[in-house]
């Protein structure tokens, strides 16, 4: 068997034809299978690359439309130097809520007009109040009571 390494001419020679039909088939078929394994990776890797561009678009958008909100909101914030903000001190999240409200409202120079209520016959007084005071606008921590009416 010319062209094949010393000594596997002789092992082939012994084989029989069902064998080196076997072989010829195996090297017939190991370019195949190793073009149909690169091609996969080749697709899996085009594959991430496109889910990545896709990511980085949809960042992009999410990033932007952000930035407009923060935009929105410290314009919003800018028009305003008083605020109404209707709270229930039996809520325990509402005191917390109060704390930060204070701190924030201070750090931006926002004066804060408080109406705990604590019941639904509470609103009227509150809302007669913020009619003579004018607020910028009124805050209303959720709670049930506010739920409900």
């Amino acid at each position: 068997m010319a062209g094949l390494p010393i000594g596997l001419g002789q092992h082939v020679a012994r084989l029989g034809v069902r064998a080196r039909l076997l072989l010829l088939v195996l090297a017939l078929g190991l370019p195949f299978f190793t073009y149909i394994v690169l091609s996969a990776i080749d697709e899996a890797r085009a594959g991430r690359e496109l889910a990545k561009e896709r990511s980085l678009a949809v960042a992009r958008v999410v990033a932007a439309r952000l930035d407009d909100y923060v935009g929105d909101v410290n314009q919003l914030l800018a028009t305003l130097s008083h605020v109404a903000v209707f709270f229930n001190s039996l809520n325990p999240f509402h005191i917390v809520s109060m704390r930060n409200a204070h701190a924030a409202a201070q750090a931006m120079g926002i004066k804060l007009q408080q109406h705990d209520i604590r019941k639904s016959e509470d609103l009227d007084s509150a809302f007669a109040v913020i009619r003579k005071e004018r607020p910028d606008a009124l805050l209303i921590l959720a709670d049930r009571v506010f739920l409900h009416n």
